[in-house]
């Protein structure tokens, strides 16, 4: 009987050597996955591929009140590419979760050459999931309602109570947290100077109506939209609507000023015109015995109609004496 030598000891270690090789082998030829459930870059490879992402997503705007739709994947924020059907219920979240009323327009917009967009998201409030990483050339862009203001009541437009257009009717401002600083802004949207005064119950402008906002601002915004606003959950009533009164306020030309100044003038040479025009009649008469009273109702009237813009001048000059013109 033959002994067996270390011969199978050997090529039983090396069998193991060939299998291990191999199984090596076969998990590098397939590309692992990140934490995040997307594919690595490395040389020549890309993000090209659809990877399913089951995280949920906080959909966001790239800017105040219109934007790019964003969510953060990772540490990068990327555009949302959303299908038509979810367009309307995140543009309607995302105009109301960021205080900006409610959505104007929904389209695709452009996006930079080689980027990478989530795509095929399924809504479900308030965050989007099932989206995959895709390169895209669009990606969805939301526009809500930036308030149309208007100053009512003041006389010009450059001064009374501020009333906001959300699309639907006019509201207006609580005087709670109303400031020269948020004052400011409006004056400056309508192109009215800088904010001198500002205005809340017990003011001289009338109260309005419709919604009631809490509004506040910085400063530095450009549109009235872009600043902080909640509703006033029953803090504040019509009686303490918010004004201004603007530095660049339209004041009456003189003709306006003199005709309104005027009239009462008017009215009495129109209803006392018969008696004053038969006394001039008898004066011409008098100075002149010889005219025909034809001729001297002529000169009478002449002199009457000559003296109606004399007349108006003076009281031009008085009434601008008056206001310190």
């Amino acid at each position: 009987m033959t002994r067996s030598g270390p011969l199978p000891g050997a090529l039983a270690l090396l069998l193991l050597l060939r299998l291990a090789q191999a199984l090596h082998n076969t998990s590098s030829a397939v590309p692992a996955e990140d934490a995040e459930g997307e594919l690595p870059n490395g040389p020549g490879d890309s993000i090209t591929q659809a990877t399913n992402h089951t995280e949920l997503y906080a959909p966001s705007l790239s800017g105040k009140c219109s934007g790019m739709v964003e969510a953060l994947v990772g540490s990068k924020r990327l555009a949302v590419q959303l299908s038509p059907e979810s367009w309307e219920p995140v543009a309607r979240h995302l105009c109301r979760h960021f205080n900006c009323r409610d959505t104007r327009n929904t389209t695709e917009q452009p996006v930079a050459p080689g980027s990478h967009c989530l795509t095929g998201c399924v809504f479900s409030a308030p965050h989007l999931t099932n989206c995959t990483v895709e390169s895209c050339v669009t990606a969805t862009y939301v526009t809500c309602w930036r308030w149309d203001i208007q100053l009512v009541g003041g006389g010009n437009r450059c001064a009374g109570r501020v009333e906001l257009w959300d699309g639907r009717t006019w509201g207006s401002v609580c005087d709670d947290t109303w400031d020269l600083s948020s004052a400011g802004v409006v004056c400056a949207q309508l192109g009215c100077g800088l904010a001198v005064d500002i205005t809340g119950e017990g003011g001289p402008f009338k109260p309005g109506a419709g919604d009631i906002l809490l509004v506040n601002c910085s400063g530095t915004e450009r549109h009235l939209s872009d600043c902080s606003a909640t509703s006033h959950n029953g803090s504040c009533g019509h009686k303490e609507d918010a004004g201004v009164v603007c530095s660049a306020q339209v004041k009456p030309t003189c003709p306006r000023t003199c005709l309104q100044s005027f009239s009462p003038y008017l009215l009495f040479i129109s209803f006392f015109f018969p008696p004053i025009s038969g006394a001039m009649n008898t004066a011409v008469q008098n100075v002149a015995p010889g005219l025909s009273a034809a001729t001297a109702g002529c000169i009478a009237l002449t002199l009457v109609l000559l003296a109606v813009p004399v007349v108006n001048v003076l009281f031009c000059w008085y009434h601008r004496k008056r206001d310190g013109e």
